[in-house]
């Protein structure tokens, strides 16, 4: 049933596309809310910043939108009584295309969404929302799945990219004949030094913690970015971690 329903969803919105020339279209935002005045208020900021937004209160009325079609975003609240977000979560994962998912909770329950971005939540955002926190985490979500559909390449891998990088021919600076990128690491010395750019910037974020004595909303804070962005760059690294150790 839910193969079928997603399936459906993305044959509809094909025959929308006609087939023909590619229309740009604007990121359709689906909201699963607290309460209905406040599902209003963030769909009327969010029209206003140019994304189609809806807007739904239980889980069924969430599934009849996604019927009509598969939403870019969906921004669930944790807090909706009338939606069970673990089972909308799972449901969502299940697409055959990507759809970005940004949990709005309470300060005191910030575990459960970081429990969500384990079970495949892309963000997720702290009580009070604004609309411009609103927004900016919409734009946030639609650049990154963008992105993630964009590449639609999961046979690429980091040693594979240096791999076919080694055989690419580059110019000479000096006028010489061109030559491949492995005579130029030859000619240049020895590049070991250079480290993966996620490695500097997981020691640069796991030291603002240390300093900040654990403190993760404070060291986001002392780092300019976001303490959900802290808690999804450590779901990656954990990712990271364990595929390297299973391929050992």
């Amino acid at each position: 049933m839910v193969a079928s329903l997603f399936m459906s969803a993305a044959r509809e919105r094909a025959a929308g596309s006609g087939g023909g020339t590619k229309v740009s279209r604007r990121a359709r935002v689906l909201l699963i809310a607290e309460s209905p005045a406040l599902a209003r208020a963030h769909a009327e900021h969010l029209r206003h910043a140019s994304f189609d937004a809806e807007w739904a209160m239980t889980d069924a009325e969430a599934i009849s939108a996604i019927r009509r079609g598969l939403p870019d975003v969906v921004l669930l609240d944790m807090q909706a009584s009338g939606a069970d977000s673990c089972a909308l979560l799972r449901l969502l994962k299940d697409a055959e295309r990507t759809v970005g998912i940004v949990m709005v909770t309470t300060a005191d329950s910030v575990d459960r969404a970081v429990a969500a971005m384990h079970q495949g939540a892309h963000d997720f955002i702290v009580k009070p929302v604004g609309a411009t926190k609103l927004v900016e985490a919409v734009r946030k979500a639609v650049h990154r799945v963008s992105a993630e559909r964009r590449v639609g390449r999961p046979d690429i891998t980091l040693p594979r990219l240096r791999s076919e990088a080694m055989d690419v021919s580059w110019p000479d600076p000096a006028g010489r004949s061109p030559r491949t990128a492995q005579d130029a690491a030859a000619m240049d010395g020895d590049l070991a030094a250079v480290r993966p750019l996620w490695m500097v910037e997981r020691e640069t974020i796991e030291t603002a913690i240390a300093q900040c004595r654990g403190n993760i909303s404070r060291a986001a804070g002392l780092l300019e970015i976001s303490a959900s962005t802290i808690y999804r760059k450590r779901l990656a690294w954990e990712a990271r971690e364990r595929g390297r150790k299973s391929t050992t």
